[in-house]
């Protein structure tokens, strides 16, 4: 499933590594994958990033940002090489984050969760891809 594109204006954070007028688009993925993979799918994520910048003439630093993460019906986890007091080390340089928690029949935030990731428009499309998440272990 692909998200529509999103305007990333909750905050400046990336502006001077990634310029101004940054979009944003979330995917989620058919196959179901286990959550001991995250390490491995961020640094392939971090790998591709600096190929698409090495291989691409742009004027930013870091011309594209990809956060892979996995979605279950509790919650959704975000991949991050940055270390905080919330988050937990995996392996080789990767933290994992519960970025958004599922209560109530709704996506709830915490106090450290990403500015746009309180969105009605982002938990609109999350509750969508929890759905097809749902159906998909229902069939198992």
């Amino acid at each position: 499933m692909e998200s529509p594109e999103f305007a990333f204006v909750e905050t400046n954070y990336y502006r001077y590594s990634m310029g101004p007028e940054l979009r944003k688009m979330l995917i989620a993925y058919q196959h179901l994958i286990d959550p001991a993979e995250l390490v491995q799918r961020k640094l392939q994520a971090n790998q591709w990033e600096l190929e698409y910048a090495a291989d691409h003439d742009h004027t930013e630093v870091r011309p594209v940002n990809i956060d892979p993460g996995y979605l279950t019906e509790a919650k959704l986890v975000l991949a991050t090489t940055k270390d905080r007091d919330h988050r937990i080390y995996l392996n080789r340089g990767i933290f994992a984050e519960t970025t958004l928690f599922f209560h109530a029949g709704h996506w709830q935030v915490r106090p450290w969760t990403y500015p746009d990731y309180h969105r009605p428009d982002y938990h609109e499309f999350l509750v969508a891809c929890r759905n097809y998440l749902r159906g998909q272990l229902k069939k198992r």
